[in-house]
C-alpha cells in the first residue's frame, strides 16, 4: 500500500516536471485570450512533454517554449486598440529615457543625484508595468494604472515648471515631461476601458 502511494507520488512528480513553466503558459493565455487558447496551450504542452523535453533536456526545452511564447507577440500586438498601441510605444520611450537618465545620474554624481535616480527608476518601472498590463490585459491592476497616471502627471507638470524657470532651459526635459503626460492620459483611458468592461460583466 505504502509502495503504491510512493509510486503514485513519483509519477505525479514526473508529470509535473514534464510540464512547461506555468508563467509561460499564462503569458500565452493572456496574449491569445480567445476560443482557441486552451487548444493551443494544450498542444504545446503535449509537444513539450512528449517530444521536446525528452529529446533536448530542460534548458533547450525552456528556450524552445520561450520562442513559442514570443511567436504570439505579433498576434497580440495586432489585436491591440489604437490607444493601447500608442500607450505601448510611448511607454517604451519614457521607460528608455528613465533608464538612460538614471544611468547618467549614476555616472555624473551631481548634487542630489540619488533622489533623481529614484525618480528616473520609478518612471522606468511605471512605464514597464503599464506596457505589461496593456499587452497582457491585466484588468485587475487598473487601479494601479489610475493612481500611477496621476502621479506621472504631477511629476511631469513639476518638471515642466522647473525647466521653464531654470536658468538653463533643457529641451529634452520638456519632451520627456510631455511624453509622460501623454502616457498618463493613455493609462487613464486604458483603466477606464477595463472598468467599463468589468462593470458590464457584473450587470450582464
Amino acid at each position: 500500500m505504502e509502495n503504491n502511494k510512493m509510486a503514485d507520488q513519483s509519477d505525479s512528480l514526473k508529470r509535473h516536471q514534464n510540464l512547461p513553466p506555468r508563467w509561460a503558459e499564462f503569458l500565452i493565455e493572456r496574449m491569445l485570450n480567445g476560443i482557441d487558447c486552451q487548444t493551443i496551450v494544450g498542444d504545446l504542452r503535449e509537444e513539450y512533454a512528449e517530444t521536446i523535453r525528452p529529446r533536448f533536456g530542460n534548458v533547450r526545452a525552456m528556450v524552445w517554449y520561450v520562442r513559442q511564447v514570443l511567436s504570439f507577440v505579433p498576434h497580440c500586438a495586432l489585436n491591440l486598440s489604437m490607444s493601447s498601441m500608442l500607450l505601448v510605444m510611448v511607454s517604451l520611450f519614457t521607460g528608455g529615457c528613465g533608464g538612460w537618465l538614471a544611468f547618467m545620474e549614476q555616472r555624473l554624481h551631481h548634487s542630489g543625484y540619488s533622489v533623481r535616480i529614484g525618480v528616473d527608476l520609478f518612471t522606468a518601472l511605471a512605464s514597464s508595468v503599464s506596457m505589461v498590463a496593456v499587452v497582457l490585459r491585466l484588468s485587475r491592476i487598473r487601479h494601479y494604472l489610475s493612481i500611477t497616471a496621476l502621479g506621472l502627471i504631477a511629476f511631469a507638470l513639476r518638471a515642466i515648471i522647473r525647466d521653464i524657470h531654470s536658468n538653463h532651459f533643457e529641451g529634452f526635459v520638456l519632451i520627456i515631461a510631455l511624453a509622460l503626460m501623454l502616457q498618463a492620459a493613455l493609462m487613464l483611458v486604458s483603466a477606464n476601458k477595463d472598468k467599463d468592461k468589468f462593470e458590464g460583466k457584473l450587470s450582464s
